[in-house]
């Protein structure tokens, strides 16, 4: 189960604001050819063309960054853990949109980890 989904079923949020909390969080997180560029996996040059690309064939970023030859497989899945990495975690979304107190989120942390189905994704940082 889910953290979102255990904060459902506890009734602590609604539906609704685990979805806000989900957009907010996707768009928290930077472009895969920002953090490339930041890892020192392509320049400034080799992202417009993979922009370039990625727009005539409606490829994904990563996928044509490779194509091309800018990136490996493995660079690439670098990338993707570390864009990871950088999002905003659902339960400091829903803090910061007032959905739930540091207090709540706190103590369904608690409940969530002791429960035998937790995924082992971070809820808070």
């Amino acid at each position: 189960m889910l953290f979102g989904e255990f904060l459902l079923d506890r009734g602590l949020v609604s539906s609704e604001q685990v979805i806000a909390a989900l957009n907010e969080q996707r768009q928290s997180r930077p472009f895969t050819g920002v953090v490339a560029c930041e890892m020192g996996y392509l320049d400034a040059r080799e992202i417009l063309e993979v922009l370039h690309n990625q727009m005539v064939y409606q490829g994904r970023f990563l996928d044509t960054a490779v194509e091309l030859g800018f990136m490996s497989g493995e660079q690439a899945t670098a990338v993707l853990r570390e864009q990871g990495n950088r999002k905003t975690l659902l339960g400091k979304v829903l803090v910061q949109m007032g959905a739930l107190t540091e207090v709540q989120l706190r103590r369904a942390i608690h409940d969530y980890s002791r429960r035998a189905d937790v995924s082992p994704t971070p809820v808070m940082s």
